[in-house]
C-alpha cells in the first residue's frame, strides 16, 4: 500500500507539507505510537487544541496505509513535539 507507514508519514509530513522535521513510528501489541518532532512553529499553537490537524493526518494516512480503521488513543504535545497514540477500531 505504497510502502511503510513510517516512509509514508514521513514524505507527508515532513517533505510535501514541511509541517515537522522528523518522524518516528513505533507499533506494538495493536497500538501505534507515532512521534512528531521538530514541528514547524507556524504550527505549534494549532497543537494545543485537541485532535489537531497533524493529529488528523497521521490518523487518517496511518489509515490508508495500514488499511485498518484506527482511533485515538492518546494525543500529547510537549513543546515542539507531538505523540499520537492509535489503535485498531473495533
Amino acid at each position: 500500500s505504497g510502502g511503510s507507514l513510517d516512509s509514508v508519514l514521513h514524505t507527508l509530513i515532513v517533505e510535501k507539507f514541511m509541517a515537522a522535521s522528523s518522524i518516528i513510528t513505533v507499533s506494538s501489541g495493536g497500538e501505534y505510537v507515532v512521534r512528531v518532532s521538530g514541528v514547524n512553529p507556524q504550527l505549534v499553537d494549532f497543537m494545543k487544541k485537541p485532535l489537531s490537524p497533524i493529529t488528523t493526518l497521521v490518523l487518517a494516512a496511518s489509515a490508508m496505509v495500514l488499511g485498518k480503521p484506527l482511533k485515538l488513543v492518546r494525543e500529547e504535545v510537549r513543546g515542539a513535539t507531538l505523540e499520537v497514540a492509535m489503535g485498531v477500531a473495533g
